[in-house]
């Protein structure tokens, strides 16, 4: 499973878009909390947020998290041997 995490104050319907497309076509599950995104996806399990108790859960059982590159998200990848 790939996580994809772009904080929930601003928009990444870029990389969400990104994301979807790939997703449709790589057969790979992709679960995203995608915040304020006006993109909608068709070809991932994504809210605008998650519970931080339900993330820490999901990133656990990530083999990727694909991320902003905020502190949060880095640090929490890194305290757990996430690419």
């Amino acid at each position: 499973m790939i996580l994809v995490a772009v904080g929930t104050q601003f928009p990444f319907d870029r990389l969400v878009e990104t994301v979807d497309k790939w997703a449709a076509t790589s057969g790979a599950e992709v679960i995203g909390q995608i915040g304020p995104s006006t993109y909608k996806p068709a070809h991932l399990n994504a809210r605008a947020f998650i519970r931080p108790d339900e993330f820490q859960a999901l990133l656990d059982k990530a083999e990727l998290l694909i991320a902003h590159c905020g502190m949060g998200s880095i640090l929490s990848a890194l305290s757990r041997g996430k690419p």
